[in-house]
């Protein structure tokens, strides 16, 4: 069994586990397909060591406003120059996905990832539509959330860290509902169950903002996602400018 990184950083420092083959020795497989169920096992929180889920979409307005959680951005035509952002371990379970099972840029990343050498790549050919179908919450990237706080859209977004934390500092406009007080303080939420919720927490080591989403989930919420990079990211994209301190309760 797979155990959880310490901190999404470990990726990029794992030495390179089995060499890559010659590409022809690849070329003419054809890589396995899986559900979401098998997905939903990987997309974990604590981010697990040994996979990466790939989204091949364009980013914009495909990775960025919803994906998988935990899943990287390589959109099929930049493959070439992102495939660096893929782990070194060639043994590494990759799963790639686009939209749907007309989309066929999942396909064509796995067979350019089997040619360099990966030796255990799946595609789930349902996609991102499917993985919402099946009841699956979502994740958005930083960008977008912070694109959602510049516009003053109608999110709320919950920093599901201890108290202290979020006292100390959080994104702008978050409020606190500490995953172990989610019973206690879900009052805080909106009465409209189809109001969007972002929740977050402190990065991809962190699994209490995909705790929290699940229960929302259950509440009856319909537009849960999840922010998997959490308030360390976002202090390292934005910086403390782009933080605030919570008012004294």
């Amino acid at each position: 069994m797979r155990t959880p990184i310490v901190a999404a950083a470990l990726f990029a420092l794992l030495p390179v586990l089995v060499t890559a083959g010659p590409p022809e020795q690849n070329a003419d497989r054809v890589p396995a397909f899986v559900d979401a169920d098998f997905v939903a096992n990987e997309a974990q929180l604590p981010k697990l060591y040994g996979v990466a889920i790939v989204d091949t979409r364009p980013t914009a307005d495909g990775f960025d406003p919803g994906h998988i959680p935990t899943a990287i951005s390589i959109p099929e035509d930049q493959f070439e120059r992102l495939s660096i952002l893929l782990p070194r371990g060639r043994n590494t379970l990759l799963i790639f996905y686009c939209e749907d099972e007309r989309c066929t840029s999942s396909q064509r990343s796995a067979a350019k990832a089997e040619r360099i050498g990966y030796r255990n790549v799946k595609v789930y050919a349902g996609g991102y539509r499917d993985w919402r179908a099946t009841g699956h919450t979502g994740a958005i990237s930083l960008p977008y959330l912070k694109q959602l706080i510049d516009t003053a859209a109608p999110v709320t977004i919950i920093d599901t860290r201890r108290r202290e934390a979020y006292e100390r500092d959080h994104i702008p406009g978050a409020i606190s509902i500490p995953a172990r007080q989610f019973a206690r303080l879900a009052g805080r939420l909106p009465e409209d169950r189809a109001a969007p919720l972002v929740f977050y927490c402190d990065g991809l080591e962190c699994g209490s903002c995909a705790d929290s989403a699940a229960k929302a989930a259950a509440r009856g919420y319909t537009e849960v996602m999840t922010v998997p990079e959490g308030y360390a990211a976002w202090r390292h994209l934005y910086g403390p400018k782009a933080t605030v301190l919570a008012e004294n309760p």
